[in-house]
């Protein structure tokens, strides 16, 4: 394998990635890896580090790593509009996650206008999210923007894991471990800042703050989200449009991209069709977020085809459930 490879960006898609080549056998000198410093205090881009349990454990055994190493906290249920909803969700220490898969490899840290030169590599995986630094902008994006604060509440206060519907887009609650949390919320068709402080105002005045972030999400499925290769350079992850579009869910989806790249990492053209393949589930949350940008209402037959989505990110309302959250979603005019 003479292969020279430099991965852009070491968040979950590009860490993933270099761990699993590794254990294919490449050798550690031939692949360059590539950070921007983060602003973030805990040194990594946005994210609340919500994860379906099984799909978690088991896509960790794919490079040899024990899940019960990174579980901040583990749910059974979730208050959705002050719906109690079934799930199946672990909250994990995601920069220890980082961490573990990059281990000693050498990681070279560029300030926010350094570039790579793509020339001098066979190929440069591109793994730096909704930027998609290295590869051509993609036609009619999809962005939203996002924020979210870590706090610490005082010991007896506990906050249950929670979502809140606004616009198009959604509030969260999610408890990691010690009293802290991340709360935060991403909206198409609202004011961010102004209905963050309206929902969580109290809470975040009477917590301690720990740090707090913006960022921006893409919100297009591979299918949407080409060229998800360009000439040398391959997108993984955000990059290539792995984020659910309607439950923002992007962890486990971003390593599954890891994967279908290194299981075609000498046909990139294989990997852009598996992609396509495997995340064509992802379409039928795009249409319907479509359809609620349009302003006209998810029915039932939206509701029932996406049963399978929400199971996939470890929701498992029932169909009843469902059927009282979109009344709800309707009532507060979110669609």
């Amino acid at each position: 394998m003479k292969k020279k490879i430099a991965i852009a960006g070491m968040g979950v898609a590009g860490s993933f990635l270099l761990r699993l080549l590794l254990q294919r056998g490449y050798a550690p000198d031939s692949i360059d890896c590539f950070e921007v410093k983060q602003k973030t205090a805990c040194g990594i881009a946005p994210c609340a580090f919500g994860v379906a349990k099984k799909q978690f454990v088991d896509i960790l055994k794919n490079v040899d790593l024990d899940a019960t190493n990174y579980i901040l906290s583990s749910f059974s249920e979730i208050l959705i509009d002050d719906i109690v909803a079934d799930c199946d969700l672990y909250m994990i220490d995601k920069p220890r996650l980082l961490k573990d898969l990059i281990e000693k490899h050498p990681v070279k840290i560029l300030n926010s206008e350094e570039r790579i030169d793509t020339s001098q590599y066979n190929m440069v995986i591109d793994a730096t999210g909704y930027k998609r630094v290295y590869l051509p902008p993609v036609k009619n994006d999809l962005i939203i923007p996002t924020v979210q604060y870590k706090i610490k509440t005082k010991e007896y206060e506990y906050l249950p894991l929670t979502i809140n519907h606004v616009g198009i887009g959604y509030g969260w609650i999610f408890p990691l471990a010690d009293n802290e949390y991340h709360i935060g919320m991403g909206c198409l068709k609202c004011n961010l800042m102004e209905r963050f402080k309206e929902l969580y105002h109290d809470i975040i005045s009477t917590s301690e703050v720990i740090c707090g972030c913006k960022s921006y999400v893409r919100l297009l499925p591979p299918r949407y989200a080409m060229p998800i290769v360009y000439k040398n350079v391959v997108a993984v992850g955000e990059a290539a449009g792995t984020v659910a579009p309607l439950c923002g869910a992007g962890i486990i989806t971003s390593m599954e991209s890891a994967l279908l790249l290194s299981e075609n990492i000498e046909d990139i053209y294989s990997y852009e069709r598996a992609m396509l393949k495997h995340f064509r589930y992802l379409n039928k949350e795009f249409k319907v977020l479509r359809k609620m940008m349009d302003g006209k209402e998810p029915n039932l037959i939206d509701v029932i085809r996406l049963f399978p989505n929400s199971r996939r990110v470890g929701l498992f309302a029932k169909l009843g459930t469902s059927l009282k959250l979109r009344k709800e979603a309707l009532r507060k005019g979110i669609c």
